[in-house]
C-alpha cells in the first residue's frame, strides 16, 4: 500500500535522530540532510532509503506484475472492476477508488518512465501511440502521421521476418527510419511484450525502480541527471571515483565515517560549532592563533604539520590544496592507481583518525599533548591489525575458477568440427556493417570465406552479436552438427555465458541466438586474438561493398 507522506517523513525523522545520536534525552545536531544522507555512497550519501520512493518502486514492482502477468486472479479482478476496456497504463483514474488502487495508479509515472515495448511480430504494438523505438527521447516517431497514412500497427512494417525497407524510408524521416532498422527482430516470431530499460535483462526490480526515481529527483532539483558542473562538483566522474575509493579502502568502518564527515563538512570541530550554534569559543586549543576548522585542525596547524612531518608516506603534490578538505583528499585519491596506493591512502585516513582521536581527549580529557611519532606509530599499528585481520578472512576468489568450467566445456577435438572465425567492420558515418567469416571444415579439409553486408544495430557489441546469429543461421542450413564459433569481444563473450544482456537490442539477439545453439549437437564461444582473427577482418572490410552474400574457396585448411 501507498505510504502516507507525513508517515514517510517521521520514520526518516527517527532514523536521523539515531544515526545522529543524542546526549541527555535530546537528540544531537544533524549536520548533513536526509536527504544527502540518502543518496548512493558514490553520490557523496550513506545509501539510506528515501521511504517515499522506495514505497513507490514497491508499488512499481505490483504494477509490473500486473502488466507482465494478465492470468493472475488479482490482475483478472482489477481489470474487471478499474479497465476493462482500457490498458492498466491508460486507463483514466476512478473516483472513490479503494486506497490500494489510488496507490497503484501514483506509481504509473515510474513505469511509464521506464518501459518500452520490445518488438516480436509488431502485432500488437502501434506505432503512433506505444513507445517502442529504444534509444530515442520519447521512444515514438518523431515524423508526423500524414492524414492519408494507413499504418497502424508495427507488423505492418515488417516482411518475412526483416524490416520492409520501402515502406519505412516513405513513411518516417530518415532519422526515424535509420532506428527502426537498426532495431533487430527475432526469428521466432514471438509476441511483442514489455522490457525496463533501466535494468540490464529487462525485469523490473524494486532496487532500479528505486534508482530511476532518485535520478529523476536529482535531475528536478540541479536541472541535470548529474548536477555535476566541475571536477570537484558532486556526481562528476572524479568525485565519483573518489567516494568509491573511500568506501572501498581496507580499514575500519568508523574511519570510513569519518572521512566521509571531513569531506561533507559535518564534522563538530569549533570553527563549525560557533557557525551553527553562535555558542563556543572558535579558536584552536593546541596552537591558539587560528579558527578550528577541519582543515587547519588536520592538516595545516603546527602540531598536525609536525605529525605530517613524522609520517612514512608525504602528499607533497596535494599541499596546494590543503586549504580545501575534500580537494585535498581527492587530490590524494589519485594515488589508488600506483603501486601500494590504496595501502597508502589508508594509512593517511588512520593518522587523521588518530589526530582527531587526540584533539577529543585534550578536549574533554584534559590530556597532554602527544608527540608526532607516538600518534603516527599509534595509527601504523592500527592500520596493520585491519591488514592482519582482513588478510585471514579473504577466501579464494571464485573468479579464478570460472574459466576452468568453460575449458571443461570447450575441451574437445576438431574431429568434426566446423570452426567459424568472424569478425566485423564498420566505417564511421555509415550504417551498414561489414561481416566477415573464415570457415574451417576439418572433415574435407576445406576453408571458406563468407562475405555478408547488414544494418547496423549501433554498436560494436551487438553488430558482433548480430555476425553470429547470422553465422549460426547459415551453420543450420548447411546441416553442421558441430560448430565452434571464435571472436574477438570480450563483453559479447560475457553477456552469453552469463546470459545477461546489456539493453532491449541485445535481449532479442542473445534470445536467438540461444535459441540457435540448441539446434546444434554440440556449439560453443571462444574468445580469441584480434592478431589471430586477419582472414576474417579482411572479409570483413570487402563485405562492405558488397550487395548480397558471398562466399569465398581458399586451398586448404591452414
Amino acid at each position: 500500500f501507498k505510504l502516507p507522506r507525513r508517515l514517510c517523513k517521521d520514520i526518516c525523522a527517527l532514523m536521523a535522530n539515531f544515526w545522529w545520536g543524542e546526549s541527555n534525552g535530546k537528540n544531537k545536531m544533524h549536520w548533513i540532510s536526509w536527504e544527502r544522507m540518502a543518496l548512493e555512497k558514490k553520490a557523496g550519501g550513506l545509501g539510506f532509503k528515501d521511504l517515499e520512493a522506495f514505497n513507490q518502486a514497491l508499488l512499481g514492482k505490483q504494477m509490473w506484475r500486473l502488466i507482465t502477468r494478465p492470468n493472475l486472479l488479482v490482475t483478472k479482478v482489477l481489470k474487471a472492476k478499474y479497465f476493462p476496456k482500457e490498458f492498466i497504463l491508460h486507463c483514466s483514474p476512478t473516483k472513490n477508488a479503494s486506497w490500494f488502487w489510488q496507490g497503484l495508479m501514483g506509481a504509473r509515472s515510474l513505469l511509464n518512465e521506464g518501459l518500452i515495448r520490445r518488438i516480436g511480430n509488431g502485432r500488437s504494438t502501434s506505432i503512433w501511440e506505444h513507445k517502442w523505438i529504444p534509444d530515442t527521447t520519447t521512444g515514438r516517431p518523431t515524423t508526423g502521421r500524414r492524414n492519408n497514412c494507413g499504418l497502424e500497427k508495427v507488423e505492418e512494417l515488417i516482411s518475412h521476418q526483416r524490416w520492409n525497407r520501402n515502406i519505412i524510408f516513405r513513411n518516417f524521416n530518415r532519422h526515424d527510419a535509420h532506428k527502426i532498422l537498426a532495431i533487430p527482430l527475432s526469428l521466432s516470431e514471438r509476441e511483442d511484450s514489455f522490457y525496463w530499460q533501466p535494468k540490464a535483462g529487462g525485469q523490473y526490480t524494486v532496487n532500479s525502480g528505486y534508482n530511476l526515481l532518485m535520478k529523476q529527483n536529482r535531475k528536478r532539483k540541479t536541472g541535470s541527471p548529474d548536477g555535476a558542473s566541475s571536477s570537484y562538483a558532486e556526481g562528476s566522474p572524479q568525485v565519483i571515483q573518489m567516494w568509491n575509493t573511500l568506501w572501498s579502502l581496507n580499514i575500519k568502518h568508523k574511519i570510513k565515517f569519518f572521512i566521509w564527515k571531513c569531506i561533507q563538512g559535518a564534522l563538530p570541530v569549533k570553527e563549525a560549532v560557533r557557525r551553527r550554534t553562535g555558542q563556543g569559543e572558535p579558536t584552536c586549543t593546541t596552537c591558539g592563533t587560528a579558527q578550528e576548522t577541519v582543515e587547519h585542525l588536520l592538516l595545516t596547524c603546527p602540531h598536525s604539520m609536525n605529525i605530517w612531518k613524522a609520517a612514512p608516506i608525504q602528499w607533497d603534490g596535494a599541499k596546494d590544496q590543503q586549504g580545501n578538505f575534500k580537494r585535498w583528499w581527492l587530490r590524494i585519491s589519485e594515488a589508488r592507481h600506483r603501486p601500494e596506493g590504496l595501502e597508502h591512502i589508508g594509512l593517511t585516513a588512520n593518522i587523521l583518525w588518530q589526530v582527531w582521536k587526540e584533539r577529543n581527549k585534550r578536549e574533554f580529557e584534559k590530556s597532554d599533548i602527544v608527540t608526532p611519532f607516538k600518534t603516527i606509530a599509534r595509527a601504523h599499528k592500527d592500520w596493520m591489525e585491519q591488514l592482519q585481520e582482513e588478510g585471514t578472512t579473504v577466501g579464494k576468489s571464485t573468479e579464478e575458477t570460472a574459466p576452468r568450467q568453460d575449458m571443461q566445456d570447450q575441451n574437445f577435438t576438431n574431429e568434426g568440427v566446423v570452426i567459424m572465425e568472424i569478425e566485423t567492420t564498420k566505417k564511421k558515418g555509415q550504417h551498414t556493417v561489414g561481416i566477415g567469416v573464415t570457415v574451417k571444415e576439418y572433415a574435407r579439409n576445406r576453408m571458406t570465406g563468407w562475405l555478408m553486408n547488414e544494418i547496423s544495430l549501433g554498436s560494436k557489441v551487438l553488430d558482433d552479436a548480430l555476425a553470429l546469429k547470422l553465422a549460426l543461421c547459415k551453420a543450420v542450413h548447411r546441416n553442421w552438427s558441430k560448430v565452434k564459433l571464435k571472436f574477438c569481444n570480450k563483453e559479447l563473450w560475457r553477456q552469453i555465458k552469463q546470459q545477461s544482456p546489456a539493453d532491449i537490442k541485445m535481449a532479442t539477439v542473445l534470445e536467438d541466438i540461444s535459441k540457435l545453439q540448441r539446434l546444434f549437437c554440440m556449439c560453443s564461444f571462444d574468445l580469441c586474438r584480434q592478431e589471430h582473427m586477419l582472414v576474417s577482418k579482411k572479409l570483413s572490410e570487402d563485405a562492405l561493398g558488397v550487395i548480397v552474400d558471398e562466399e569465398r574457396l581458399f586451398p586448404q585448411c591452414s
